[in-house]
């Protein structure tokens, strides 16, 4: 085998186990497995560098609920950060970050009344 086709032979390789990696491996990977059960006392650490999607995740929430409750028109959402949100809606990113705390133990404290 000349060194030619060994080179070819190790790309077209690493090219099938990125393949196999990025469809395959990740879509299984299920970020629950990693989550520690949170509570009220844990919605304080809500913070400006988290996105809709991540809090939602955090916090077992209905995929729509924050932009629901919040509404929020931003075309990014799920996807962007408090930060970036509040920027474009001109507050202040404390007040968002207080205000999705807010809609967070809103929802916690009515879906363990049940």
């Amino acid at each position: 085998m000349s060194h030619t086709s060994r080179i070819k032979f190790l790309v077209i390789f690493v090219i099938i186990l990125v393949f196999i990696f990025v469809y395959e491996v990740l879509p299984h990977k299920n970020l629950s497995h990693r989550r520690h059960p949170v509570s009220t006392a844990n919605i304080s650490q809500i913070s400006e560098w988290m996105t809709f999607e991540y809090i939602t995740i955090l916090f077992d929430l209905p995929s729509g609920y924050l932009k629901d409750a919040l509404v929020v028109t931003d075309e990014r959402y799920p996807r962007v950060t408090l930060k970036q949100y509040a920027k474009k809606i001109n507050k202040e990113s404390s007040l968002v970050v207080g205000d999705v705390q807010g809609a967070v133990k809103q929802y916690m404290d009515s879906s363990h009344k049940h």
